[in-house]
């Protein structure tokens, strides 16, 4: 029996009251050492992401949202672009709002990474500084609907946009989430290790690798 395609919508975020709900799509779509030992382990995640996210919305104005919705109205996928027209350096993470026993130094130099590898790499493509690129900083859908298409769906919206005004984009993914990726035109260009004992990890994990991923106009190769 083939399964039942589900009924969902795409749509940008335009209110800042979907931040809620989106922050705990995010939540429980990260998992492990990625979230509490880089955001610490409060109970109040939530709502510290949604007014982070929040900020972002109302002072970013690179910062691009959309959202997955089911007809009852329930949020299940969130995706955060950011847009950017002019010159680099760029730097979207956020640097404050975190929980109590975040480990600022952790997320200070893991943030700075990912943005001195983008930087270096975007800013060197001929024309970038000119025209600009998009960067697809988030992407999580809640874990019950994940493999469904809702992923995909929520990257096709970047990736028409810029394939039809002849931008390259830029993505950070996990080694799970790299196969997607692939398929829609990603290929890796980096990588960026986190040495979890280091920082105080317990768990069986020994290195968190976040791998950096280009892709040109069109997904073509530059071959």
């Amino acid at each position: 029996m083939s399964k039942q395609a589900l009924d969902f919508t795409i749509s940008r975020v335009t209110s800042a009251e979907d931040f809620l709900p989106l922050s705990k799509v995010e939540g429980a779509a990260f998992t492990g050492p990625q979230t509490s030992l880089f955001f610490g382990t409060s109970p109040n995640q939530a709502n510290l992401s949604a007014a982070r996210h929040s900020k972002i919305f109302h002072d970013d104005p690179t910062a691009i949202y959309y959202k997955a919705v089911l007809p009852s109205g329930e949020i299940i996928g969130l995706a955060k672009w950011n847009l950017f027209k002019t010159a680099g350096p760029h730097h979207p993470w956020p640097t404050s709002g975190f929980a109590p026993d975040a480990n600022l130094e952790l997320l200070g130099w893991f943030f700075g990474e990912l943005d001195k590898k983008r930087n270096a790499f975007m800013d060197s493509r001929e024309g970038v500084k000119e025209r600009g690129y998009l960067y697809m900083a988030i992407l999580a859908v809640e874990p019950k609907f994940q493999r469904m298409g809702i992923g995909k769906k929520l990257l096709e919206w970047g990736l028409d946009m810029a394939d039809s005004e002849g931008l390259e984009t830029f993505i950070e993914a996990s080694p799970a989430g790299k196969p997607l990726y692939e398929k829609m035109g990603w290929r890796e260009v980096g990588f960026t290790d986190v040495g979890l004992r280091r920082w105080g990890w317990k768990g069986e994990e020994d290195t968190n690798r976040t791998v950096s991923m280009f892709r040109p106009v069109g997904g073509k190769s530059l071959e």
